[in-house]
């Protein structure tokens, strides 16, 4: 009895304390500023991943085997974080590309920007049966990617998708008008390549974690990979916080140079990665 009155009691604290805060934030009592939130989530989540894979390698009584496994499942985070701060850009930084700078008319009829939206999951449907079957023949003869190598294939088409944005938007800049003229092929396109990109890199890097993990960390690591998600939807909210309109609309080469950025840095994480397969697989012993 006393341990539910504990727990109401916590609840009636807890809603109450929530009522409070909700209350300030609508009569503008408190304000938040979203941007710093989103930087020191970042810094908290990111942080707090080093910290656990340190405790964990130094405090857990793991074997040299175990460790090493721990090891490669920390790099397979990083490309997973790197590859969904581009990815989850299809509800941010893409959807102003399609809002602001995309030609979406049918005839007389202009398309909502949403409807690109329905472009990942349909190739999903499309695609996935395609790679399985790949995976699968290039098994039976002995060609099949590693692990690492297949992460790597993700971040490079990642790269890939958002070099046709780059070059749609030089192509708008070169136009000279900044509108809604870009041909909505580009956005198709880009969320093709993303998707072959996801197929590589998700079911795979979830597989090889349950795995990789020792039994006792299951859980814990596989809330660690889920993480690398939360990680990358802030990264893609603070790029996506750089489309500004009005800004871009001064300086148009700032649209070339965010898709730019973002191509570069996937595309050099996509070969530092290949290039690392080898030893990324020596650290994953007998798991393929």
């Amino acid at each position: 009895m006393k341990r539910e009155k504990n727990i109401r009691l916590g609840l009636i604290i807890f809603i109450t304390a929530l009522a409070v805060f909700v209350g300030l934030l609508l009569t503008h009592i408190i304000s938040i500023n979203p941007v710093a939130i989103a930087q020191i989530s970042t810094y908290v989540l990111a942080g707090s991943v080093i910290v656990y894979f340190i405790y964990v390698l130094l405090v857990e009584e793991l074997d040299l085997s175990e460790k090493k496994k721990i090891v490669s499942i920390a790099l397979l985070f990083m490309a997973s974080a790197m590859f969904y701060g581009g990815y989850e850009q299809q509800g941010s930084s893409l959807t102003l590309f399609a809002d602001r700078y995309t030609d979406r008319f049918i005839g007389t009829f202009q398309f909502p920007s949403g409807w690109f939206q329905t472009v990942p999951p349909l190739a999903v449907v499309l695609l996935t049966p395609f790679i399985a079957w790949l995976w699968v023949w290039l098994s039976k003869r002995n060609m099949s990617p590693s692990t690492p190598a297949k992460l790597s294939f993700g971040l490079l088409f990642m790269g890939l998708g958002y070099a046709a944005m780059m070059w749609a938007s030089l192509r708008l800049v070169a136009s000279g008008q900044i509108g809604n003229n870009a041909s909505p092929n580009w956005l198709v396109l880009t969320y093709v390549l993303h998707t072959f990109g996801e197929i590589c890199l998700y079911p795979v890097g979830l597989s090889a974690v349950s795995k990789l993990s020792p039994k006792r960390l299951l859980g814990q690591m596989m809330g660690v990979w889920f993480i690398s998600l939360a990680l990358g939807n802030l990264v893609a909210g603070l790029f996506a916080g750089e489309f500004d309109e009005q800004v871009i609309a001064s300086d148009p080469n700032l649209l070339v140079d965010l898709f730019w950025i973002v191509t570069k840095v996937m595309m050099v994480a996509g070969v530092i990665f290949l290039l690392l397969a080898k030893p990324i697989k020596k650290l994953m012993g007998d798991i393929h």
